[in-house]
């Protein structure tokens, strides 16, 4: 009885399936974002033009609130709005 040698075949279209999953890693050329942590919250950065800031203020010190804790209450009405908490 004769062996017969497999045809080489590439793993490419499994590793493509795989890393095309929506839970697969980000690829190696993409950089991870870097995560500030507070506690257990994250810290992102937000940029509002000058009027709006005052107006942030303005509005927060009426409410008694921080700007940052208006702008979580505001981010956080418009979330659970849209069907999410």
């Amino acid at each position: 009885m004769a062996l017969v040698k497999r045809p080489a075949t590439s793993s490419r279209g499994a590793e493509n399936f795989i890393a095309g999953a929506p839970d697969a890693a980000a690829p190696a050329n993409e950089k991870p974002r870097k995560r500030i942590m507070q506690g257990t919250k994250e810290q992102i950065s937000v940029t509002f033009p000058g009027n709006r800031v005052d107006a942030i203020i303005r509005v927060a010190d009426r409410m008694g609130l921080s700007r940052a804790g208006f702008i979580n209450l505001a981010v956080s009405k418009l979330l659970e709005e849209n069907g999410e908490s």
